[in-house]
């Protein structure tokens, strides 16, 4: 029996992935106007990249101070 390699279950992941994102481009039957579709499907992605973008540099700012101890034993917070 052939021992599966490590890296099978990362690569079947990975196909699957790029086969559901491809897939995911292509119109429904019901779909009339082909670049009203497109304009849309970027307009969505575009605007959760703004969106992630901005809890990213918004909320990244807000971390809890640490405490350091100094080799004198006196604890100071470092912002």
């Amino acid at each position: 029996m052939a021992k599966a390699s490590s890296s099978s279950p990362g690569g079947s992941g990975l196909v699957m992935t790029v086969l559901g994102i491809a897939l995911a481009f292509f119109p429904a039957n019901q779909i009339t106007s082909l670049w009203k579709y497109g304009a849309s499907m970027v307009g969505i992605a575009l605007g959760f990249i703004v969106l992630a973008v901005f809890f990213f540099f918004v909320y990244g700012r807000l971390k809890a101070p640490r405490a350091v101890v100094s080799p004198a034993g006196r604890t100071r917070e470092i912002r």
